[in-house]
């Protein structure tokens, strides 16, 4: 009895430990006791658990990466953007002041 009782609490202890790492995103998580009978089938579905949550990790860094990457295309077709609508105003204002000399030479002839 008391065995038994010792195993179990080194399956609650292990389950305990590992969802704290868990908890700090520590997802490379394997168990620290071989689970024995009845209780393997719960570490099968531990182990499972844990390569789930490690490739969905992984993913989501990788979808964070390339999102990262377009926000910083976007922000220098911004930027391109921005200077063009400059260059293009300093040229429309050089065009409206030699409009107006035009003008002003027309009234002098």
């Amino acid at each position: 009895m008391r065995k038994a009782i010792h195993t179990l609490s080194s399956y609650v202890d292990d389950i305990a430990c590992s969802m704290e790492k868990f908890s700090e995103g520590d997802f490379n998580v394997q168990p620290e006791v071989e689970w024995q009978g009845d209780f393997m089938s719960i570490q099968d579905s531990f182990r499972e658990f844990e390569r789930k949550m490690s490739v969905m990790i992984h993913d989501i860094h990788s979808v964070a990466d390339k999102v990262t990457g377009g926000a910083s295309r976007v922000s220098a077709t911004s930027e391109e953007c921005a200077v063009a609508s400059e260059e293009m105003t300093g040229q429309a204002q050089n065009l409206e002041q030699m409009i107006r000399r035009f003008k002003v030479a027309d009234f002098e002839l």
